[in-house]
């Protein structure tokens, strides 16, 4: 981990989302500010979410920001309340906060950041990619300015987890996800289905959680009680993938990678049951467009780490 970086966070919570922030707050590196876009929940609802998860956290410093209500063409998709329930946490109940959210939109302030900070500025974006493409399409040298950007997203040899062939974050909105793809980063790593899958939560982990006399801790703890029984059809075992976790601790460089491979990215779109599938073409090493990167393997495991960094 490196102090001289900044972070923003592009997210839609989510209880791997709050797993995630809880996380990160705990590493001490700088978020300057959380954007929150449409995904598994609608904007206002994971903004609200985001404001009352800060407040516990009692970090009001943090901007939110909101960014899309809907993909770049057409409609929210519904969001994923058989995997985070109708609320995003689970039914889990945060006080309400007295958050004030920024007067710019999400890719406003991402763009307002890019300038401010430069190559400082790491972006992580932990769901579909709206406001990232949004950011873009206001300032088309954004992938230049900013340090690096990782993102949450995408299956490339592992199945879908909405359709046998889409990830979530990528099917909610594949025009944005082909959008930021098709653009060259300075750095970009994607973190697909393939690696979050490696790092799993048990039961037993969840357990050490509760076991926290951190208010907050405990209420996550709650959620993610909800996120193993909705996971337990299709993992068993009393075991939760790690997604958004495991991006925050790629991002901030505590999970080192084992297996990166340099590739180009593209989502397929229009009218097609493969809509929002990750197409991934790998290059030799030393490939033009090395930049782009995805991730498939890393150590050490989360889980532990996750635990100990938030004192568990």
């Amino acid at each position: 981990m490196d102090g001289d970086y900044v972070y923003y966070v592009d997210c839609d919570p989510g209880i791997d989302d709050a797993l995630a922030l809880l996380y990160l707050l705990q590493t001490g590196v700088e978020v300057v500010s959380i954007g929150v876009v449409q995904g598994n929940v609608e904007v206002a609802v994971g903004a609200e979410n985001t404001a009352r998860f800060l407040a516990l956290a009692g970090r009001t410093d943090i901007p939110i920001s909101l960014g899309g209500h809907h993909p770049m063409i057409g409609e929210f998709w519904g969001g994923a309340a058989v995997i985070h329930g109708v609320d995003g946490f689970g039914g889990v109940e945060l006080a309400r906060s007295e958050a004030v959210f920024d007067d710019l939109s999400s890719s406003d302030r991402l763009v307002d950041l890019a300038h401010r900070y430069g190559t400082r500025l790491r972006i992580i974006a932990l769901g579909p990619l709206t406001n990232i493409a949004a950011a873009i399409t206001r300032e088309p040298s954004l992938p230049h300015l900013v340090g690096n950007i990782t993102i949450m997203g995408g299956a490339y040899q592992a199945a879908g987890n909405v359709t046998p062939h889409a990830e979530a974050n990528i099917y909610a909105d594949p025009y944005a996800a082909e959008h930021v793809f098709s653009v060259p980063w300075r750095d970009l790593l994607l973190v697909p289905l393939d690696i979050t899958t490696q790092h799993m939560f048990s039961t037993a982990d969840n357990q050490r959680l509760a076991a926290s006399t951190d208010p907050l801790t405990q209420r996550v703890a709650e959620m993610v009680e909800f996120y193993l029984n909705a996971c337990r059809p299709k993992y068993g075992g009393g075991e939760c993938p790690l997604h958004d976790p495991l991006a925050v601790a790629l991002a901030i460089d505590a999970v080192k990678l084992t297996d990166v491979r340099p590739c180009r990215l593209s989502v397929i779109t229009g009218d097609t049951p493969d809509l929002g599938r990750t197409v991934v073409s790998m290059l030799d090493e030393d490939g033009a467009e090395s930049r782009t990167r995805i991730a498939l393997a890393g150590e050490p495991d989360l889980a532990p780490l996750l635990l100990n960094s938030i004192g568990c």
